[in-house]
């Protein structure tokens, strides 16, 4: 019985399933002296509501720059790779920071995505704002997971048609010709060009190619390592690869094997080559080749 009457007194006992974590619960307590019986059969309904009434959520509120810097230093730094850190961290803060400002996240509508589109296509490629909606759309679904949001505005906000992209790349022909001009103008940059023209190994896997990576025996070569933006982390993708080597690069390399490092191709005080130190001989001999640049990655 929710209500009884002991001494003069009421007293109200009910069992509740608790809100918070379903858990059945024993509710106890004395109306008070003078309190009559309808009173207390109030007292019971306001008690019971009380208890049994799921206690209102906690709204996290954050303004888009705050939460921007949050999201960036807290999770996307411990859990991506530095070359993609880098790169989204310079979208945020000069792109779409300046724009969405110190507005709530709870404000910013579908509406406010499709502005922000707008005003970058005047500037920038559609690929590139393209990039910048992919990044935006996953900072959102993190406030959302965080309880910073209670949607994602860049859901249902399309991306804008691409052009078709033409990639130019050498054929074998090219290639020869412009290992020619190296060995001509750039010759203790044969094997660094001849490495990555025969392997197909990006540039910052290049970079980091180190002397244990190196089968001469198998002749292959494993790629594990790549060297961007000054950081070394892990090949694209996360994931190594093994590769063959041709006659003619595991000659070069072994001919051209130094005390330097463990580094196969480094500077002379055995540190890493850099995209800038690269691309002076590579210009250059691709000039004296009479070829159009290449896409590179």
């Amino acid at each position: 019985m929710a209500i009884r009457k002991r001494n003069g007194v009421y007293f109200v006992d009910f069992r509740y399933n608790d809100p918070a974590n379903g858990e059945s619960r024993r509710f106890r307590r004395m109306t008070g002296h003078g309190t009559t019986k309808k009173e207390a059969e109030k007292l019971e309904m306001e008690w019971r509501r009380e208890v049994t009434t799921p206690p209102a959520p906690v709204v996290k509120l954050a303004a888009f720059s705050g939460f921007a810097k949050k999201w960036l230093e807290t999770y996307l730094k411990t859990n991506r790779k530095h070359s993609y850190y880098r790169s989204t961290e310079q979208i945020v803060r000069v792109h779409l920071v300046p724009f969405f400002g110190d507005r709530d996240l709870r404000e910013i509508e579908p509406e406010q995505v499709e502005s922000y589109k707008a005003a970058k296509v005047v500037k920038l490629s559609a690929k590139t704002v393209n990039n910048h909606i992919g990044v935006l759309s996953i900072l959102f679904k993190k406030a959302v997971d965080w309880g910073y949001a209670d949607r994602n505005p860049v859901t249902g906000v399309g991306l804008l048609r691409l052009p078709p992209q033409e990639f130019k790349f050498w054929d074998r022909q090219q290639s020869d010709a412009f290992l020619v001009a190296v060995r001509e103008t750039e010759p203790g940059w044969y094997g660094f060009f001849l490495c990555a023209l025969r392997t197909g190994m990006r540039l910052g896997e290049v970079l980091a190619l180190r002397w244990d990576d190196v089968d001469f025996v198998k002749r292959q070569i494993r790629v594990v390592w790549n060297f961007t933006h000054g950081k070394l982390d892990s090949p694209k993708n996360g994931k190594g690869r093994t590769i063959p080597m041709s006659p003619e690069l595991a000659e070069s390399l072994r001919g051209s094997r130094h005390l330097r490092g463990p580094l196969v191709f480094c500077q002379e005080d055995g540190s890493y080559l850099t995209r800038d130190i690269v691309k002076h001989p590579f210009n250059r001999a691709t000039k004296k080749a009479g070829l159009s640049a290449i896409q590179t990655s």
